[in-house]
């Protein structure tokens, strides 16, 4: 699977997103229920979610860069971390606006948001995330 990615590594990152969002529903759903309130829960979720992303997406979408060395391996991680922390404070962030100013219940908002937060996320792992060292110099 070339680096560029194409057609098989959208649609896997889009299957694990899916995975992904899933859980993060999930334990949102069970928090909510459990009247944790909303955003804890949205943290704690997306925290949940953020960690099925990073080991599936390193294990399946970009499994062609195993061998990255030592240094690129550790920035790539930073790089999930902060991207992720910028994500979920914008969630949040969101979530409290559908919530608290428009209205809207809970677990419409947290769907509202994800849509959203999703294709965020997808730009910009892919142009930021898990991006080689070779492709940054290239766009510098």
């Amino acid at each position: 699977m070339p680096r560029s990615g194409g057609i098989k590594q959208f649609i896997s990152f889009c299957a694990i997103g899916l995975l992904n969002t899933a859980v993060d529903f999930v334990v949102f759903v069970i928090l909510v229920w459990l009247s944790v309130h909303y955003a804890a829960a949205q943290a704690i979720a997306y925290l949940a979610g953020m960690v099925c992303s990073y080991v599936m997406n390193s294990a399946f979408t970009f499994r062609s860069e195993t061998d990255v060395p030592r240094r690129e391996s550790l920035f790539r991680k930073l790089r999930f971390v902060v991207w992720n922390v910028l994500m979920l404070g914008a969630s949040v962030g969101l979530i409290a606006i559908a919530t608290d100013v428009a209205g809207w219940p809970q677990l419409w908002s947290k769907a509202g948001v994800t849509g959203i937060i999703v294709a965020i996320n997808f730009y910009g792992s892919k142009r930021w995330v898990f991006r080689s060292e070779k492709e940054a110099v290239k766009a510098a």
